[in-house]
């Protein structure tokens, strides 16, 4: 994992959410030494390791740094990161996402892997991340733990798709055409475009899940571009009853975006259901211009 040390150091990252001076079983400077050494991170990749757990398409934000598991901070990327340590180090780096895509919502990803190594930090010099060159960038990768569980995987390569329309929806999710600029990646990506009369859309999943409770990570994971307000949210089956739980609405997003929305808190609350379906909504008024929701990539996960 680590590429390269040396000796020139340059500005700090902009953004540093904390960094702490820590003690460690590296050794920590002592008396009047103040220099540090340097931990550099351009971006973080996803490694799929099986044809199940779908697209590699990721967007990891930050980097949670440990030196012997003690937090240094949480740091936006690309980042460099001073460390008052010297010699033989265990660093470990949990990749960081945006909570349900917003800024102020950060938290280190708990179904990826960490990614832990043992390094030797030099005063004045850098210790560089990756393992792939593309660009100017150094890549990083992690990968689902081994404990994931993908309870929903839809691409959009195939015409039956793992989502039915409900009884509300006006319209069906079809496929753009194969080389549309509309497309994510592959041959296709999921659409559906409200115009004239057709104000609601809204599809579920078509099997009915077990999703886990407790406060066990569950997550529902996209890459979409709208510019038609979206509701993503989960549909609880009990004994008796199916109730709808809106979780979040996504707003006008003019190019693709990937995001991971915490299902946890509304599958945790509902402690009496037995299954779950999640559902994909978007809705216009008849006085608005007429609109398109694009999405590739839905997965369902948790640990």
């Amino acid at each position: 994992m680590i590429i390269s040390t040396f000796k020139k150091i340059p500005e700090l990252s902009l953004f540093v959410i904390s960094f702490l001076i820590i003690t460690s079983s590296c050794s920590k400077f002592e008396g009047d030494q103040t220099v540090p050494a340097y931990i550099r991170i351009d971006t973080i990749g996803l490694k799929i390791n099986h044809l199940s757990e779908g697209s590699n398409s990721v967007d990891v934000s930050d980097a949670w740094i440990f030196i012997d598991d003690q937090l240094v901070g949480a740091f936006e990327l690309p980042c460099m990161v001073p460390a008052l340590h010297q010699g033989s180090c265990k660093v470990t780096i949990k990749p960081g996402i945006k909570l349900n895509g917003l800024i102020n919502l950060r938290s280190a990803f708990p179904i990826f892997k960490d990614i832990t190594t043992q390094v030797r930090l030099t005063p004045d010099s850098i210790t560089t991340f990756g393992t792939v060159i593309i660009g100017n960038q150094k890549v990083l990768y992690t990968s689902y733990s081994a404990e994931t569980e993908f309870k929903l995987t839809e691409a959009f390569e195939d015409p039956v798709l793992a989502f039915d329309t409900t009884i509300k929806s006006q319209v069906s999710m079809g496929l753009t055409t194969a080389g549309s600029p509309d497309t994510f990646e592959g041959d296709h990506s999921g659409v559906v475009t409200l115009a004239d009369s057709t104000t609601y859309f809204e599809m579920y999943s078509r099997e009915e899940m077990p999703l886990p409770g407790a406060g066990t990570p569950v997550f529902l994971e996209m890459n979409y571009k709208t510019s038609i307000p979206v509701t993503i949210g989960v549909y609880a089956f009990t004994n008796t009853s199916v109730v709808q739980h809106p979780v979040m609405v996504l707003t006008s997003m003019p190019e693709w975006k990937k995001i991971y929305i915490n299902l946890t808190p509304i599958v945790s609350s509902t402690s009496d259901a037995l299954t779950y379906k999640v559902f994909i909504g978007a809705s216009r008024n008849l006085s608005d211009p007429a609109g398109s929701l694009f999405i590739d990539n839905v997965k369902v996960i948790h640990l």
